[in-house]
């Protein structure tokens, strides 16, 4: 078990089998209640009986008129016992990670105080926000942190192509108005709908917030259907702010929204803060790094159209943020938000 990885597919294929340890489950109605398709299900449960976990048998063909006999699956007893201590395993540290918030983020190096405040002031004023950085830099864990800052009052819509943020179970969220969570992995039709076939469709509501997992293509667009209060946040795997900047300029002329000037011009208009998160060596010790908020950029649309950035946090030669300038347009209703414009000044001063 301690060998064991246990993905998310897999804690989902269990939570259906312990809900009724002692029935059998058919392959079909196990993938309609885990919206997995077969390609994912069927190599998992192989997997689970080559471990002891479940055993399978063919239907008995008493009943011709229903059709092909199933393939059905029953927990073993090991399976029950190992399922458990997995799911019960999987569920604290996944607590764990929903909890986290902007002042852990701050205890842990990542950001300072002062720019929590920003974050926060940015979340709470609906800013447009992408969080850019490598590939495991931690960018899903900080748009969670940002969500929990939220308006509980406030309709909350996430999409994403796999369930990651789990902004139903935040405790910062339980209150809230409404958090509906979708994803496209969760469909459970023969002709699932797409990521921006999820942003269409939520674009037309009543929402306050929207988020988006990551941005990997047509998604782009949550960021100009959403109404003109904003409110949209999402990710995008970049080397720095500005490559996040030129990607989100491409997949949007890729997709045929627009040619290169108009995705400019949208991504100028639409996108208030790109947040970049990144890794950095610590210390001495060789190999080992560290995760900082290095950058934040604002952008506007500047001369012929084109996008203007504006520096609010820029690394030094160490990666250590430095603050610059926050664009005089936002500045008035991040400070009402509490935004610490006072620190902010001294430290860039």
């Amino acid at each position: 078990m301690a060998d064991l990885r246990i993905t998310d597919q897999m804690l989902r294929v269990l939570d259906v089998l312990l809900a009724d340890p002692a029935a059998d489950h058919y392959g079909f109605g196990v993938a309609q209640a885990t919206g997995l398709q077969s390609g994912t299900l069927y190599p998992i449960l192989a997997r689970m009986e080559k471990l002891g976990w479940v055993t399978s048998t063919w239907e008995s063909p008493n009943d011709e008129a229903r059709g092909p006999r199933r393939r059905l699956y029953r927990l073993t007893r090991e399976g029950v016992e190992e399922g458990t201590r997995a799911v019960e395993q999987a569920r604290a540290q996944q607590a764990s990670v929903l909890a986290r918030t902007l002042e852990d983020f701050v205890a842990d190096g990542v950001l300072d105080t002062t720019m929590a405040t920003l974050l926060r002031a940015a979340v709470r004023t609906r800013k447009n926000i992408v969080v850019t950085g490598p590939q495991v830099a931690g960018k899903t864990s900080l748009l969670r942190a940002l969500c929990a800052e939220c308006d509980p009052a406030a309709s909350i819509v996430s999409v994403e192509q796999k369930p990651e943020l789990l902004l139903d179970h935040l405790p910062a969220l339980q209150s809230a108005k409404g958090v509906v969570s979708m994803a496209v992995c969760n469909a459970t039709t023969d002709a699932p709908p797409t990521m921006e076939d999820l942003v269409v469709t939520t674009a037309r509501w009543n929402t306050s917030q929207l988020i988006v997992g990551e941005i990997r293509g047509p998604e782009v667009v949550a960021f100009w259907l959403v109404p003109e209060t904003g409110g949209v946040m999402s990710t995008v795997a970049a080397a720095d702010a500005y490559a996040g900047v030129d990607r989100l300029v491409t997949m949007a002329t890729r997709e045929g929204w627009s040619d290169t000037d108009h995705a400019q011009r949208m991504v100028a208009d639409h996108i208030d803060l790109v947040v970049h998160l990144d890794y950095h060596p610590a210390g001495e010790t060789p190999g080992k790094r560290r995760r900082v908020v290095s950058t934040i950029i604002a952008l506007s649309t500047g001369k012929d159209a084109t996008i203007s950035t504006t520096e609010v946090y820029a690394p030094d030669a160490d990666g250590n943020p430095v603050p610059g300038e926050v664009p005089a347009a936002q500045l008035v209703d991040l400070i009402d938000a509490g935004f610490d414009y006072d620190a902010y000044a001294q430290r860039g001063a």
